[in-house]
């Protein structure tokens, strides 16, 4: 089951995975999306304007997963977006021209545009549910401090549900373990109620608190979750804490 670094062009194909990954999802789809079912086209533009807008930022590596259709064509059937923390990732070529992050220069490069010229009509009219993390990160960002400040943190994991079980999810999440334990930083998630276990059996071992903690926190309804880290090992099976 082949992996490999995403391309623009697959953005859209990227798009339709996650929509269709997440459409039962307490979060991409309840919470974010309640009107989903009556605007399915706006629903699934979310992600394609999500995935442009990351695109420029190079501490996001996008690798999927492809397999082959009922017909033999090669398609994409899963995603996952790491965001390399700290200095996870520092050294490595996997997008960056020369040191450069066009995304870290201008942060809102490919986004204003896109939100200005687009309306989510599935989204959740409230904006604090509408786009929740700004404030949920401030009040979970501590976790990610001291030697987990650097990680491979998995921002994101989808399969579309026509090829769940096959495996792809795990080469996927095992590409950024991999890369972690080279390179003696952590790995982080953030697990769904479904996910738990999935990570906790790719080693993900170490559950330190919750993505809804704090006060006034828009994700403290949530049911799921949970911050997982693999901590980065030492000669001595420890950690490096």
């Amino acid at each position: 089951m082949p992996i490999r670094l995403a391309k623009y062009t697959d953005i859209p194909a990227i798009a339709h995975v996650c929509a269709k990954s997440f459409y039962d999802d307490e979060l991409f789809g309840d919470m974010m999306h309640p009107f989903r079912a009556e605007y399915p086209e706006d629903y699934e533009q979310f992600y394609v304007r999500r995935f442009r807008e990351n695109w420029y930022d190079w501490s996001h590596v996008i690798w999927v997963a492809t397999t082959c259709d009922k017909e033999g064509k090669v398609i994409v059937a899963g995603v996952a977006e790491w965001e390399l923390m700290g200095r996870a990732g520092k050294g490595r070529e996997y997008r960056k021209l020369g040191g450069w992050n066009p995304g870290m220069a201008f942060p809102n490069l490919g986004s204003s545009h896109s939100s200005a010229l687009s309306t989510n009509r599935a989204a959740n009219p409230d904006p604090s549910l509408r786009n929740p993390f700004p404030t949920a990160h401030d009040l979970t960002i501590h976790h990610w401090t001291g030697a987990r400040a650097n990680s491979y943190y998995l921002d994101l994991l989808a399969i579309h549900p026509d090829y769940q079980g096959g495996g792809l999810a795990k080469e996927l999440v095992q590409w950024g373990l991999d890369r972690a334990e080279e390179e003696g930083v952590s790995a982080s998630v953030v697990s769904s109620v479904p996910g738990r276990g999935f990570y906790k059996r790719m080693g993900f071992d170490k559950e330190v608190g919750r993505c809804g903690e704090g006060t006034e926190n828009p994700l403290g309804r949530l049911e799921g979750g949970w911050i997982l880290f693999r901590d980065a090992k030492t000669g001595e099976g420890g950690t490096d804490e």
